[in-house]
């Protein structure tokens, strides 16, 4: 154990002098944050904190807190490579979530779709649209962040508490339109109704796009797919529940996201402790 100590500090101090001697690019400097606000979800979901100060139905086991967590560290939040790959498809997408007429345009031929879901068809899509938004607003957040740690000079790994003290510095709007994006994703997934069509309208139309490659090409469907896995593990998450803790996961994540706002913006933003070794 001590060996695997000291060989991790050995490893942490070359990046430290490889990071002055070569400064990190954003991209880079994205990835050690990403990874510190992923420690921030694990620290503030653990099962003991969640009970202590949350009022939780008394079937909402440790596990099922686990499962919420695995969905946020999977789907909205994942490793740097996953989310660099999520980040370059919803780039893709960015023109049909403003302007979702051509998409709609392709359902039109699905006569089943048009039959059973009528004029409520291009609502639906748009649902399924906007409920990835937080992917958006996240990169938003982050480059704000990447200028305040150049700013302050900070070596990586990031801690928890230098980014809880960079945030403080960044606009209250921004964090949370962030945290508004997340819980619009959720409140969608707690329609149970509106999350099976989704998924519907997505799975079709993604079989209507591969039909025609020389129209829609693979980045454009797999920027849809990544979509489509999201909403199908937030219902998957949804589904394990019942629905009296359906109702109630989305008040929890309310609650516990806008008190982190709070205790972010009332601890002085010049706090020195903060700022690390």
């Amino acid at each position: 154990y001590k060996g695997v100590t000291r060989n991790k500090k050995r490893a942490w101090t070359l990046v430290k002098v490889l990071t002055h001697l070569c400064p990190m690019t954003r991209a880079e400097v994205r990835a050690y944050i990403i990874l510190a606000y992923r420690e921030m979800i694990d620290e503030r979901y653990t099962y003991e904190d969640v009970t202590s100060a949350y009022d939780l139905p008394a079937s909402f086991t440790p596990q099922k807190l686990d499962q919420l967590k695995a969905f946020f560290l999977g789907h909205i939040y994942p490793i740097p490579d996953i989310r660099e790959e999520i980040d370059d498809a919803f780039q893709t997408l960015q023109g049909y979530t403003a302007q979702p007429t051509q998409l709609i345009n392709l359902l039109r031929d699905s006569s089943s779709l048009v039959f059973t879901m009528g004029w409520q068809l291009p609502k639906i899509l748009k649902a399924g649209l906007s409920a990835l938004g937080s992917f958006k607003t996240a990169t938003d957040l982050e480059d704000r962040l990447i200028d305040k740690v150049k700013e302050a000079a900070l070596d990586p790994p990031y801690t928890t508490s230098q980014i809880n003290h960079l945030l403080a510095k960044l606009p209250i709007s921004l964090i949370e339109d962030f945290i508004q994006d997340t819980l619009k994703l959720f409140k969608i997934l707690e329609d149970r109704k509106l999350v099976r069509r989704i998924l519907r309208v997505v799975t079709t139309l993604i079989d209507k796009m591969k039909s025609k490659p020389d129209i829609y090409d693979k980045t454009e469907i797999r920027a849809i797919e990544l979509g489509k896995d999201i909403i199908y593990a937030g219902d998957q998450l949804f589904s394990s529940l019942t629905p009296h803790e359906q109702q109630h996961l989305f008040a929890l994540i309310a609650e516990i996201e806008r008190d982190q706002i709070e205790r972010i913006f009332a601890t002085p933003s010049g706090s020195t402790d903060a700022e690390g070794e």
